[in-house]
């Protein structure tokens, strides 16, 4: 369309009729601006829908992100308002708030009589390990006196068995 507004309406066919050859230019040349107007029109509006196109997708991101913050912060919400009920309980538990001097006290009472139970354990594993040596001791000692007694039961039934023999 470009190439038929370029036309120069000079040149052409010689005819007889100018006014109908000036007639057709005129329509030619109105039909290729209408078809030019036609596609810059549509280019434009191509251009604009790709741009609107573009915005639309960008909000329904920022849609979609404002929908997760929103069930996020609601789930921290929940998350501190449970937490805030267990500490309120276990306050309670305790004792009130202004009761800190009690519960330190409470704390290092039970952290002497842990100390105490760990060096009571220590005691008894001492003594376990004592007695421990003690039996193996006397294991030993048994079994040494049972040897022995062995070869004393063994002698005296030699022993016996040559008195028989001299009768």
């Amino acid at each position: 369309s470009i190439r038929e507004m370029m036309k120069d309406p000079t040149k052409g066919s010689p005819s007889s009729d100018k006014m109908r050859d000036n007639l057709m230019m005129q329509i030619k040349l109105h039909r290729a601006q209408r078809n030019y107007y036609i596609t810059g029109f549509a280019l434009l509006s191509l251009l604009f829908l790709r741009r609107i196109m573009g915005l639309m997708s960008s909000a329904a991101v920022v849609a979609a992100s404002k929908d997760a913050a929103i069930k996020q912060a609601e789930n921290a919400s929940k998350q501190c308002s449970k937490l805030m009920d267990e500490n309120k309980e276990l306050t309670e538990k305790l004792g009130t708030s202004s009761s800190s001097g009690e519960s330190n006290s409470q704390f290092k009472k039970l952290q002497s009589e842990l100390e105490e139970t760990r060096q009571e354990l220590e005691r008894h594993k001492i003594n376990l390990s004592t007695l421990k040596q003690q039996a193996e001791g006397t294991n030993r000692e048994y079994d040494r006196l049972l040897a022995e007694h062995t070869k004393l039961q063994a002698k005296i039934d030699s022993g016996d068995s040559n008195r028989y023999k001299e009768d």
